[in-house]
């Protein structure tokens, strides 16, 4: 009897070599995926990490409007104690039940009061730039590096060279007039340091000051700083020519100038290895 596949005589349709393709399975290539992947707001690909973003002036719009809510939510609840206010009465020439009873009768004079007696956005520099230090934490922690945020009183630099812990500076033997401004943050771990942080911005008031002061903490860092620590003058503002002056005049060895995200990309090409 012939093969029931080839029709020939001599073997069975068992021993049959002749392939039949609609038979055989056909076997998938394996596709190897992209190893991309988001781990605590960075983007991982292929091990490289890459900086987070924020938009400081953004932070500021946004803590004002958050600002104005609570101050309006407080006039509507009639349960405010805004320092503000006090003055608007004092320039009104009311009182406070007056002002009160306007805003229950007036909603958009209740809101335009609001934004009047809310604490200015740009006065609150500290939070804009705790969530900074934290964002480059976010980053600098997968290198075994913590940047640890610091109160305003904890590592004070004395005009002769020293870091007064708020201990020691209440200790009376240094006065205000003795030091710069504090230090806001400290790197530990992989690298030691310290960051003075500021955020400033042109229409936010206050920028001649903020320079100042990172000028000032550059010639002290330059002056007594220790070779073997890092020190980070990180500002983040659009003026872009004071910036430039001060990064010129500051940057090298191991006295960075730069802003959240130069930052960050300095800590991703030298630690993560």
């Amino acid at each position: 009897m012939p093969c029931s596949i080839c029709k020939q005589s001599g073997h069975n349709a068992r021993s049959c070599q002749t392939t039949d393709d609609k038979a055989k399975p056909v076997k998938a290539k394996p596709v190897k995926a992209k190893p991309t992947q988001k781990i605590d707001s960075i983007q991982v690909v292929k091990n490289d990490i890459v900086p987070i973003e924020l938009d400081c002036k953004d932070l500021r719009i946004k803590r004002q409007e958050n600002n104005d809510k609570k101050v309006l939510e407080a006039l509507l609840n009639e349960n405010t104690t805004e320092k503000q206010l006090y003055r608007v009465l004092q320039s009104a020439q009311i009182t406070f039940e007056q002002f009160m009873q306007k805003c229950r009768e007036d909603r958009i004079f209740a809101i335009v009061s609001a934004g009047r007696i809310s604490k200015n956005a740009s006065r609150q520099g500290a939070e804009d730039e705790d969530i900074i230090l934290q964002t480059c934490n976010e980053t600098s922690r997968k290198f075994g590096i913590e940047i640890v945020n610091l109160p305003n009183t904890e590592a004070r630099p004395t005009k002769d060279g020293k870091i007064l812990s708020k201990k020691e500076y209440e200790q009376g033997e240094f006065k205000k007039n003795d030091c710069l401004k504090s230090f806001d943050g400290r790197i530990d771990g992989k690298i030691r340091g310290w960051i003075f942080a500021k955020i400033t911005i042109s229409n936010g008031g206050h920028q001649d000051n903020a320079f100042e002061e990172a000028h000032c903490m550059g010639d002290w860092i330059v002056k007594y700083g220790k070779p073997e620590e890092l020190y980070v003058l990180l500002i983040d503002t659009d003026l872009t020519s004071q910036f430039n002056e001060l990064r010129q005049k500051y940057h090298k060895n191991n006295l960075l100038v730069v802003n959240h995200i130069d930052f960050q990309q300095y800590l991703i090409n030298t630690y993560n290895v």
